[in-house]
């Protein structure tokens, strides 16, 4: 398992604009569970359904025939038994739910070495594994177990769990295999890439209860099946060069992979491609138990392929989706479909939605990086409501003098860049707005408990308000019930 336009208007029309989404996000915080909403449906492509794909035919429309090298072997499919849910963050460690609450393993608490977590799954056994930077954590439900790396200094990009609860893990350049006691590493150049020269980056993992192994580059899919790699690129599986992002197994075993150009299936025989309707960028892949593909995009929601083959997609706009910048997304044994976005974690259950976030749970973070959920899951809690907060502090130039009467945003989701004419704020799911005093004061009052970002319009300049050292933006934790002051902060001259 396992990732803005712009839009001008008047000031007078983004005050009207900051109302509305202010309250809707109050209403989301104050409820947390609401029912859910009708997608958006789009339009069906004359393409086979999921579930009837011709076994026989070639050819761009209906697939590219391949070799066979090995039968396809079903995925570990999750029991409806109670489990566990545990939320992987950047930075702020893993919170899982459990028995109804909240627990957060940390670098702090003492449960785990590195609190940037990387990537995390599900175990055989019930367990849980996870990759930060240091390593790799394996986790009871009582303890956490710490490996060391054993493929170098790459990062982890995807993990999973073989039968004997062995480990693969996808990093740059390679695949590695940790059967208990030795790492064994297949190098990209040698067993998963389709041509010399393309890039040797690793993005997923997916298992099956044999012990294959599908792999996904940025170029190529890799199948390990019975000690040998087979590769699948451009001239081989696919008619043109791809884009691949992710990979998920459906419940006959029959891969899925996402691409620049959309979904793939392959049924041992050939991959049948279903054309992106609409979205791009896709971040995560899941197959639900009635063979419906979920696919989470990094600013369009989330889109379901059915099984008729039209699509429907879910948005900040027609659903209580909290971000439509979606990180990952799992289906656990009860159907529940869990969507980690980079402003909370959704969990749809039936026809109701619940959204949890830090001003309404337990989570260290609302940015869920990865997440997992053990078989039929936990129990779902009533979201809390917590008492705001509130956050001050001062703008000023490099020579110290105040930034005054600027307007200065207050939103959640990060900032990548400095925009003209619209708040780069102006477009995300939370957003606040203030004006600077004479001497370059601010304050926002009724904040929700969160981690925060702060854009300051500078001369028609919208600028990222930066952090100390000046080399990113300025990211504040607001707690409930307090005020945060974040003293005086410099912005640079514009260059």
């Amino acid at each position: 398992m396992t990732r803005t336009k712009k839009r001008q208007a008047p000031v007078s029309g983004w005050l009207i604009v900051g109302l509305l989404l202010t309250q809707l996000a109050c209403k989301t915080v104050m409820g947390g569970v609401v029912p859910v909403a009708t997608p958006t449906a789009l339009p069906t492509t004359a393409r086979p359904s999921p579930s009837a794909m011709p076994p026989d035919k070639s050819g761009p429309e209906q697939g590219h025939q391949t070799g066979k090298t090995s039968e396809l072997t079903p995925p570990y499919l999750p029991s409806s038994a109670p489990g566990i849910a545990c939320i992987g963050t950047q930075g702020f460690g893993i919170t899982c739910l459990e028995n109804g609450e909240w627990h957060t393993h940390s670098e702090a608490t003492g449960n785990i070495v590195n609190d940037y977590i990387l990537a995390i799954t599900g175990c055989p056994d019930g367990s849980v594994l996870a990759a930060h930077s240091s390593g790799l954590g394996r986790y009871n439900h009582q303890e956490w177990r710490s490996y060391e790396k054993g493929w170098g200094v790459s990062s982890a990009e995807a993990l999973a769990c073989g039968a004997e609860n062995d480990i693969w893990v996808a990093h740059f350049r390679g695949v590695s295999h940790f059967d208990g006691l030795h790492w064994q590493t297949y190098p990209a150049t040698e067993h998963l890439l389709g041509a010399a020269g393309d890039p040797e980056l690793l993005n997923d993992l997916a298992i099956t209860t044999a012990g294959d192994v599908w792999a996904v580059t940025a170029n190529s899919v890799a199948w390990f099946a019975q000690g040998e790699w087979q590769v699948f690129a451009e001239g081989a599986g696919f008619d043109e060069r791809q884009f691949f992002a992710n990979v998920a197994l459906d419940a006959q075993g029959r891969p899925w992979v996402s691409a620049s150009q959309g979904l793939f299936v392959f049924d041992g025989l050939m991959w049948t491609p279903f054309p992106k309707d609409r979205f791009s960028s896709p971040t995560a892949l899941a197959v639900d138990a009635q063979g419906q593909v979920w696919v989470g995009t990094a600013s369009y929601g989330l889109y379901v392929l059915h099984q008729d083959g039209s699509w429907s997609n879910y948005n900040r706009t027609n659903s209580r989706l909290s971000s439509d910048h979606v990180r990952d997304i799992v289906i656990d044994g009860q159907g529940r479909v869990w969507i980690g976005t980079v402003w909370g974690l959704n969990v749809l259950a039936e026809d109701v939605w619940y959204t949890y976030r830090m001003d309404n749970s337990g989570l260290a973070d609302q940015d869920i990086g990865t997440l997992v959920v053990v078989n039929g899951g936990p129990a779902l809690p009533e979201p809390h409501t917590k008492v705001p907060g509130s956050l001050s502090g001062k703008i000023v130039d490099e020579g110290g003098n105040a930034v005054a009467h600027a307007a200065i945003d207050l939103c959640v989701e990060k900032l990548y860049q400095d925009a003209y004419d619209t708040s780069p704020c102006a477009d995300q799911p939370f957003y606040h707005t203030a004006t600077t005093d004479a001497e370059g004061n601010f304050s926002f009052t009724d904040v929700p408990m969160g981690r925060y970002v702060l854009a300051v319009n500078d001369d028609g300049l919208w600028r990222r308000v930066p952090n100390e050292r000046g080399t990113s933006y300025l990211q504040v934790l607001v707690t409930a019930r307090e005020n945060t002051d974040v003293g005086e902060v410099t912005l640079k001259e514009k260059r």
